[in-house]
């Protein structure tokens, strides 16, 4: 029996008539009747009799009945599973976000978002910059969120918003100063990042440019780490701004650098491999709650 065959047979069957039948599948009762014939010819024996008008199911129609019965609500259930993965309510995310994501916003962002569609999974993973791209080469994420990331071949850049580097340090360590520069520094013991990619170079370049050498006193990988020194009171460290709003109000005061130190927050996907739909839902959901909660 083809699947259109179990469709019919089905129908005809569970409401006792090719008219009620036809109405159930939006069809013609013609239409119908024919299938029904057809599925008849095809298996050489009548599932039905009519009789009175009616049509009667044959004792073999009454065999194959509770077999097409779980292979019609295995149809139905594949009908719900595609509508639910159209329209973004189901489905399976594989992330993998810079660090400073995440300490608060990710976190937000997913649960929120799950909240609100319960039969969709995550994957959530973190990684410096290096690594973020190479998850997404050897298709080990399906949509990524880096800070700054040049143009890269082969790879989709979704734009989500903007930030701003800050200097991390104990209260007062730069009197009422509503911003510093770089040269400011100096003088401070520095608590310095190293190999976190384009923020760090955005820093080195800031530097160069302004003839500044910021020789690290101690030196981490992420972010939280370095503003976590500066709270114990190692020295003053240059940090995102996404790190700086993780940890308000707890003993470390963040000042702008100038000129500002600005970089773009973008979600990164390879480009040969379209975004599911689920996965494009979950970062229109997230570039929303960037843009009302951290965007600068």
């Amino acid at each position: 029996m083809r699947l259109r065959h179990i469709e019919v047979f089905h129908a005809v069957f569970s409401t006792g008539s090719v008219s009620r039948a036809a109405r159930l599948l939006n069809v013609s009762q013609p239409s119908v009747s024919k299938v029904l014939r057809h599925a008849e010819d095809s298996l050489g024996y009548a599932l039905f009799e009519r009789v009175k008008g009616r049509v009667v199911p044959t004792a073999e129609a009454h065999a194959l009945y509770e077999e097409v019965k779980g292979i019609q609500e295995q149809l139905q259930s594949l009908e719900r599973r595609a509508s639910n993965l159209k329209s973004g309510r189901t489905g399976h995310v594989r992330l993998m976000v810079m660090p400073a994501l995440g300490l608060d916003l990710l976190p937000m962002a997913v649960a929120q978002f799950r909240a609100e569609n319960p039969d969709v999974s995550f994957d959530i993973g973190t990684a410096h910059f290096a690594d973020i791209v190479t998850a997404i080469r050897e298709h080990k994420c399906d949509l990524a969120v880096a800070f700054n990331p040049p143009q890269l071949a082969g790879l989709t850049r979704h734009t989500i918003g903007g930030g701003r580097m800050l200097c991390a340090h104990s209260p007062g360590a730069f009197g009422d100063a509503r911003s510093v520069t770089l040269a400011d520094l100096n003088g401070h013991a520095m608590v310095g990042i190293k190999d976190s990619g384009p923020l760090s170079q955005l820093v080195a370049a800031e530097a160069q440019r302004a003839g500044v050498t910021l020789d690290a006193a101690v030196t981490v990988q992420t972010y939280y780490i370095a503003r976590n020194l500066v709270r114990y009171g190692a020295g003053v460290a240059v940090v995102d701004h996404l790190t700086a709003l993780a940890h308000r109000g707890d003993g470390v005061e963040y000042t702008p650098i100038s000129p500002q130190l600005r970089y773009e927050v973008v979600g990164l996907s390879d480009e040969a491999k379209p975004l599911s739909t689920v996965a494009a839902k979950f970062l229109q959901y997230f570039r929303h709650l960037y843009v009302e909660r951290a965007n600068i």
